[in-house]
């Protein structure tokens, strides 16, 4: 654990931060690492890890999880997919830190799946004028015959004044190994954003 004690802004400026930190107290830092100290003493945030892949293992479950709730058509938010011919999924799992690759990808007859980064869809926003609209896989854990993922659907928008994105959900579905494929059991938590 650490602990970073007060201090004024101007001091910190003063020393030559690269980044403002305006704390009312003591901070517990719970991982290390998350920190680094600059040669003149003054504390910075580092850079987070590089993201990594899926392993082979991950990304078999999560073609399956994607292709069985694509065709049942219950993923959260799948209504706001209007071309179910082309479908973009977003390559990046942010709470794990990982990124899908085309292995992680379902192949179904009339469908095409597309992998985009997050920055991509947004410049695509920005560029067409029109919303982007993807699937979004996240946190995927496999244990044993049982395993679990978050799926949802989700928006870029260009960029406009006074717009609010107030969209969209993301649901944990639940899958069990049976006859070597995973079989959707139920989603069990909804968290809309």
């Amino acid at each position: 654990m650490t602990r970073f004690a007060r201090t004024s802004w101007r001091n910190r400026l003063a020393a030559g931060a690269v980044a403002l930190e305006l704390v009312q107290g003591p901070l517990d830092v719970a991982a290390e690492g998350l920190h680094d100290v600059a040669p003149n003493g003054v504390r910075h945030m580092a850079q987070p890890p590089a993201p990594r892949s899926v392993s082979p293992r991950i990304a078999e479950f999560v073609r399956q999880a994607l292709a069985d709730r694509f065709t049942a058509g219950d993923i959260p938010d799948l209504g706001l997919v209007e071309d179910r011919t082309h479908v973009f999924v977003r390559r990046e799992m942010f709470g794990d830190g990982l990124l899908l690759g085309p292995d992680a990808l379902p192949a179904m007859p009339g469908v095409k799946f597309e992998l985009v980064a997050l920055k991509e869809a947004e410049a695509r926003a920005a560029h067409s004028g029109r919303n982007v609209v993807f699937i979004s896989v996240d946190r995927p854990q496999v244990s044993g015959d049982t395993a679990s993922i978050w799926l949802g659907v989700d928006i870029a928008v260009p960029p406009r004044s006074g717009v609010i994105k107030m969209c969209c959900c993301t649901s944990l579905a639940e899958f069990r190994r049976a006859d070597d494929r995973w079989a959707f059991v139920k989603y069990s938590r909804t968290t809309c954003s």
